[in-house]
């Protein structure tokens, strides 16, 4: 893994990939992206303000584009796709994994 992918990882919290994949499927479901407001109503927040920075931050690592001045102008990138599908390939390996695991340990108590 190069160093850019390794700092992008790092700067991918929680709160940060929900907002990505609520846009990708705000706009797969509307044809259109999600206001501000909108993304600040679904997460429940309390002013406009983290949604901004989040938004800004997904700008930054190149997963999302704006467009300034126009309203629900938001898109997710190529790059943007593919963080959220490699993410949801990587937690489904990890259940798995931990599904394994689990089933080892349990087969290991009736030993």
């Amino acid at each position: 893994m190069n160093e850019l992918n390794r700092v992008k990882i790092n700067k991918m919290n929680k709160s940060r990939v929900e907002t990505l994949k609520y846009i990708q499927n705000y706009r797969a479901l509307h044809r259109f992206g999600p206001s501000v407001r909108t993304i600040r109503g679904h997460f429940k927040l309390k002013s406009t303000s983290p949604v901004t920075t989040r938004l800004r931050t997904l700008e930054k690592l190149k997963y999302i584009e704006r467009t300034p001045g126009i309203a629900h102008a938001i898109w997710v990138t190529i790059a943007g796709r593919k963080f959220v599908k490699d993410f949801e390939n990587e937690v489904e390996r990890a259940a798995s994994d931990a599904r394994t695991e689990w089933k080892k340990a349990s087969l290991h108590i009736y030993e």
